[in-house]
């Protein structure tokens, strides 16, 4: 694989994008209230745009993650876009933002931050671990259509030490242009 680009810092760090070695790539831009990093490639004769994003976190945020998005898909109504990574919305959020943007989504089973499971625990009022979400999410729209695999979520043990690679788990898409 290779560096296409990566984002200005956000609240989470750095996003990146990377893409196939042999592939064709170059950076899209994006504006910059967008968290996130933008690429342009071509499969079987079609130009798909990629967006890596994570998008503003908690309820707080709602509005701004909207602003983000629609920021993330200004100017591409007639493009073959897939757009991935953190979105930071419950499910009831990103159903009505897949619906009003006219998106598919790469559905899985799980929950991809589950901090129940990698016991990287968040607590809620009453002193719970968090129930897990589908924070991470792939959307797509145009001549392309994919599936998704929730990765990387089984405990590893080295030195008689559980753990899990990453919090939140990978999501794995497979896509066909």
């Amino acid at each position: 694989y290779r560096l296409v680009g990566s984002s200005r810092q956000t609240h989470a760090g750095f996003v990146h994008l990377y893409v196939r070695r042999s592939w064709q790539a170059s950076v899209e831009h994006l504006p910059s209230e967008v968290p996130g990093v933008a690429g342009v490639i071509v499969v079987n004769d079609v130009r798909v745009v990629v967006v890596a994003v994570h998008l503003e976190p908690t309820h707080l945020g709602a509005a701004l993650r909207g602003k983000q998005l629609r920021g993330a898909l200004h100017g591409r109504d007639n493009d073959t876009v897939v757009i991935m990574g953190d979105m930071n919305m419950v499910e009831k959020d990103a159903t009505e933002r897949v619906r009003h943007h006219a998106l598919g989504e790469a559905v899985y089973d799980g929950l991809s931050w589950n901090p129940r499971v990698s016991r990287y625990l968040e607590w809620d009022a009453e002193g719970q671990p968090e129930r897990g979400q589908q924070y991470d999410r792939v959307w797509f729209r145009g001549s392309i259509f994919a599936y998704a695999y929730l990765v990387g979520n089984s405990r590893q043990f080295v030195d008689g030490q559980a753990f899990v690679l990453s919090d939140p788990f990978g999501v794995l898409a497979l896509a066909s242009v």
